[in-house]
């Protein structure tokens, strides 16, 4: 709570309501007006927003902004930036931040209306971020795409411009032409002549060139106020709305480099509260923000929220994701609050509520309430039912292992928890190349020393892990996936590794690379293998091993495990698929699969295939239905499908395997 006079916090408060009645104005005349902002404002030791650069936020309050380094309290995680996002904008405001292995300061949108679309472009120069972007629904017929930037500041400017010409491929590839369009950021150039900014120009508007001051000037925006760091490019179509940024105490035709001691001198922090003088030059703050402001076209139809797809019933087992999804039209923006049995589920305010790791407690009524300027709907209650299972299972299971009582490396070779009928398996088995000194991590099995360069090393050198499965006499197996595969490695255990197999006697062939990226224990995606023909019919007594290849360990006493990361008595690896006699099939022939409704969570596509309960299904994708069908995963139905959103569009069928 404040301790200011409550007349002190009247101030803020009337020019928000000035602020919401002008654009109400704005809009009733077939204008919006929306206001741009660049804005690199960490400060502090961390990289991090703290409240010099969030007061910015407050005061200057833009609509659309692109951040840089957006972290809060020296975390990216979504809660930390969901905080952030609240306390500079407020509850009401749409952010994307992009999500990538080892990018520590990733770049982000942040708008007052809907983010529809949004992704990141890798960045080929920097490991720590890439290139933002987001489709931003705007209220009228047009809508607004925003790139978030930051170029390599301990690059050359070769470096900066191959940077800038990748964004301006992107773009181009990805976004409607004659789009309204903004790219925004920290381009770290040490003058307004760098390749990147020509480049950059020559596809957007860098003119005017905005400065601090109403007329004249300084345009540098690094703290030190020395260079140009920092730019926001609209389209040449968006360029035309470019209107005046105007406070009651100075208006910059130009748009704004937002310097807080220039402004308390040359206007008036009554402006801008909460800001302070000295913001901008906190100790640690990175640059000044860059503001423009655009008053654009809008067409009114004053239609309010309708309902075309309603939330539909769930049934989930216990520990599964429930997704309810509701479809609507009217004039945008349109805002969403789901409930629970009546009552407001906090952050639940977008077309879709998720509810992950669902228990008893989540069962009952979901429903949602659909608002605009023109009216509110309010959808039926959809039920979500939670059931217990007897017992934890693996539908097609071949072979799993728990590793929840191990201590001390696990020994070698481990039997499986849990195999599959009519099978023969040789367990968990460390290469001649694996020691076990030191003390090992708690629910483990593994070892140390995985420390060769490259795989071909490692597997010289015997810093390997294997395991073989062979179908008993009369029988066949055939291997549709690695279903759960997690693993823990220590701070200088080795980050890369290659999962193989070998038929018999044969060579070991490579499946997929694998990336061990979290020191804390972490689950790697279901690999498929259902689209390797040799691990499909392979008959009785034939060996099939698979081999885990680990390297890159940052010292000799580096750790590699296969971890129990749920801390329960499931299996933690498992190898999945069929076995099933020489003559003949055991079950009919599946149903034909059926695909749910896709919905949208951050940057990735979540929906559901269903089919005959049990049976294998296989899901594949492509960009251009006609051709390129890729395998994505493989599994017994029902089961939930979570991939990347891609741009500019996807395709997804389903087959019976």
């Amino acid at each position: 709570m404040s301790n200011r006079p409550a007349a002190a916090l009247l101030v803020p408060l009337i020019i928000l309501a000035l602020d919401m009645v002008a654009a109400r104005l704005a809009a009733q005349s077939g204008a919006l007006p929306v206001r741009v902002m660049a804005a690199n404002l960490t400060s502090g030791n961390y990289q991090s927003y703290e409240a010099p650069g969030i007061r910015i936020l407050q005061g200057l309050k833009p609509d659309i902004v692109a951040l840089q380094e957006f972290r809060y309290n020296a975390s990216t995680n979504d809660a930390a930036v969901r905080t952030l996002v609240d306390t500079a904008f407020g509850t009401n405001f749409y952010f994307f931040k992009e999500y990538a292995a080892g990018y520590n300061i990733p770049n982000g949108i942040v708008s007052r209306w809907p983010i529809v679309e949004a992704g990141s472009w890798d960045d080929p120069l920097i490991g720590d971020r890439g290139f933002a972007w987001a489709h931003i629904a705007l209220p009228g017929s047009n809508d607004l795409y925003m790139v978030s930037m930051h170029l390599y500041s301990g690059g050359t400017p070769t470096d900066r411009n191959t940077e800038a010409t990748l964004i301006k491929s992107n773009l181009l590839a990805t976004f409607p032409t004659n789009a309204w369009v903004v790219v925004a950021g920290d381009c770290n150039t040490g003058s307004r002549t760098e390749a990147a900014i020509t480049t950059f120009k020559s596809f957007l508007s860098d003119d005017p060139v905005p400065t601090d001051s109403a007329v004249g000037g300084n345009p540098d925006t690094n703290e030190p106020r020395s260079k140009p760091y920092d730019y926001l490019f609209p389209s040449l179509p968006l360029r035309s709305f470019q209107t005046s940024v105007a406070f009651p105490s100075q208006t910059y035709a130009n748009g704004l480099v937002f310097d807080s001691s220039v402004f308390a001198t040359n206007a008036s922090l009554d402006d801008i509260p909460p800001v302070t003088a000295g913001d901008s030059h906190a100790a640690g703050m990175q640059h000044m923000g860059i503001v423009k402001d655009f008053l654009l076209p809008l067409n009114q139809t004053n239609a309010p929220p309708v309902i075309l797809a309603a939330p539909q019933d769930r049934t989930n087992t216990v520990g599964t994701l429930a997704l309810f999804t509701v479809t609507a039209s009217g004039d945008i923006p349109l805002a969403y609050q789901w409930r629970f049995n009546g009552t407001n589920l906090t952050g639940s305010t977008t077309d879709t509520c998720a509810r992950t790791n669902v228990q008893p407690g989540d069962a009952g009524a979901y429903s949602v309430i659909i608002t605009n300027d023109a009216g509110a709907v309010t959808s039926a209650p959809a039920v979500l039912t939670v059931t217990i299972p007897s017992t934890n299972t693996f539908t097609n299971l071949l072979a799993g292992w728990d590793f929840s009582g191990l201590s001390g490396y696990g020994p070698s070779p481990l039997a499986p928890t849990a195999t599959a009928d009519h099978l023969m398996v040789a367990g968990l088995t460390r290469g001649f190349g694996v020691t076990t000194q030191s003390t090992a991590a708690a629910r483990t099995w593994g070892g140390n020393g995985f420390d060769a360069a490259d795989a071909n090393a490692a597997i010289i050198a015997g810093d390997v892990a294997t395991f073989a499965l062979a179908a008993a006499t009369g029988y066949r197996v055939s291997f549709s996936a690695v279903s759960q595969l997690d693993y823990k490695r220590s701070n200088s255990g080795p980050p890369n590794g290659v999962l193989q197999f070998q038929i018999g006697n044969g060579a070991f062939i490579d499946i997929t690379n694998l990336a061990y990226t979290s020191t804390d224990g972490a689950s790697l995606a279901p690999i498929d293998l259902s689209a390797i023909p040799a691990l499909q019919n392979v008959g009785a007594g034939t060996n099939v091993t698979f081999r885990f290849v680990n390297y890159g360990a940052g010292s000799l006493g580096g750790n590699w495990y296969l971890f129990d990361l749920a801390n329960n008595p499931t299996p933690d690896l498992v190898i999945a698929g069929t076995v099933a006699p020489l003559n003949g099939t055991t079950n009919p022939p599946p149903a034909a699969p059926v695909l749910s409704r896709p919905a949208r969570i951050g940057n990735q596509i979540v929906f559901q295939l269903t089919g005959t309960t049990g049976s294998n299904y296989i899901i594949q994708s492509s960009t251009n239905l006609a051709s390129g069908w890729l395998p994505l995963q493989t599994n017994a139905a029902p089961f939930w499908i979570t991939n990347p959103l891609q741009a500019p569009q996807q395709f997804f069928r389903g087959q019976a395997r």
